[in-house]
């Protein structure tokens, strides 16, 4: 049996990261399914997208800026033959936000 190795190229596998963090970020419904967001009080609801929006945004800026979201976003990238898997650290996103705004406030 011969194997046959797929080589892409660094720089591909970064375009192909930003532009699904990218889609992710735009992605209303992905972002609350994502990050369980769907108990999440409006006024929370509404930074988290409105964050999330703002680094998308920053996804097409200048080199330096995306590469450091990107570092700051992204815990790890997974490649195999068929699928690019990315696994995001929540805390840049979720940032000051608590699942249970009322607990331990008595």
């Amino acid at each position: 049996m011969i194997a046959a190795r797929l080589r892409l190229a660094a720089r591909e596998i970064e375009e192909a990261a930003i532009g699904i963090l990218a889609d992710a970020l735009t992605s209303p419904a992905s972002l609350v399914e994502r990050f369980g967001a769907d108990g999440m009080p409006s006024d929370q609801l509404r930074k988290l997208l409105a964050r999330a929006a703002r680094m998308a945004a920053a996804l097409g800026g200048p080199p330096g800026e995306r590469a450091k979201l990107v570092r700051e976003l992204v815990e790890k990238i997974i490649v195999d033959e068929k699928t690019i898997i990315i696994k995001l650290r929540r805390g840049l996103l979720l940032a000051g936000m608590s699942r249970h705004p009322h607990r331990g406030r008595e």
